[in-house]
């Protein structure tokens, strides 16, 4: 994509960030240029979705972000696996603790004044 311009069965990801009385967060959004997902990207897009909402009901006192990082780890081998060939987890990679910013904590550096 690039400097070209976006072209159909091609995806846009928007990752924006704010902040608003020293509280920060960041969200994270992927659309089809076509308004369409082709059938990989949609169930790339339905296989994250899953891991995301099974995430959401790991959010409960008793599990700490480890546990959940570890878990949500272990809940995409199946859903990737699902898709074939055409995406494979390695089993040996473990993602780093806290791997993904805490909510309230800065994810991106701030960028300086121009």
């Amino acid at each position: 994509m690039g400097y070209g311009g976006c072209r159909d069965g091609e995806l846009v990801l928007v990752d924006a960030a704010g902040q608003y009385s020293h509280y920060p967060s960041d969200i994270t959004r992927t659309w089809p240029v076509s308004g369409l997902f082709t059938g990989p990207q949609r169930d790339l897009y339905q296989a994250v979705l899953n891991v995301q909402k099974y995430a959401i009901t790991l959010a409960v006192p008793g599990n700490t972000i480890n546990d959940i990082n570890n878990l949500v780890h272990e809940a995409f081998i199946p859903e990737l696996a699902q898709l074939g060939e055409r995406f494979t987890v390695d089993r040996r990679v473990r993602p780093p603790p806290h791997s993904q910013p805490l909510l309230g904590q800065p994810t991106n550096p701030p960028t300086p004044p121009t």
